[in-house]
C-alpha cells in the first residue's frame, strides 16, 4: 500500500498570464482528479492505495493548450497493508478533509 500526496501552491504569474492553472492529476493512466487552483489557497490532495506492480506513473496533464500544469510538492510513502483494509488492489481512498479532534501540535 502506499499513499500519494501532493501540495500544489501558485506562483503569481509563473507562466506570465496571472492565470492559475487546471489540470488533471493522473494516477497509474487513470484520472485521480481535476485540480482547479487559485491565487489565494495552497492545496492538498492525497490518494491511498495499492499499485498494481513494481513501478507507478504519476502524470499531471494538461487540460487546456493555453494553461501549463505544475505541482510543488510530490510525495509517496510506503505502509504495511494491513493498515488500512482494502478488498483488492482497484480499491482507493481518497482524502475529503484531515482533522485532528484535540490535538495541540501537528500529528505525523
Amino acid at each position: 500500500m502506499i499513499i500519494l500526496r501532493v501540495h500544489i501552491t501558485f506562483s503569481n504569474n509563473y507562466n506570465c498570464k496571472s492565470s492559475p492553472p487546471s489540470f488533471d492529476l493522473q494516477f497509474d493512466g487513470n484520472t485521480w482528479m481535476t485540480v482547479n487552483t487559485s491565487s489565494t489557497y495552497s492545496y492538498y490532495h492525497e490518494v491511498i492505495c495499492g499499485p498494481k506492480g513494481d513501478e507507478i506513473s504519476i502524470c499531471v496533464a494538461r487540460t487546456s493548450l493555453d494553461q501549463i500544469p505544475f505541482i510543488s510538492t510530490l510525495e509517496i510513502r510506503e505502509f504495511e497493508p494491513s493498515m488500512y483494509e482494502m478488498d483488492d488492489k482497484e480499491d482507493v481512498l481518497l482524502k475529503r478533509s484531515r482533522t485532528a479532534f484535540g490535538a495541540t501540535d501537528w500529528v505525523r
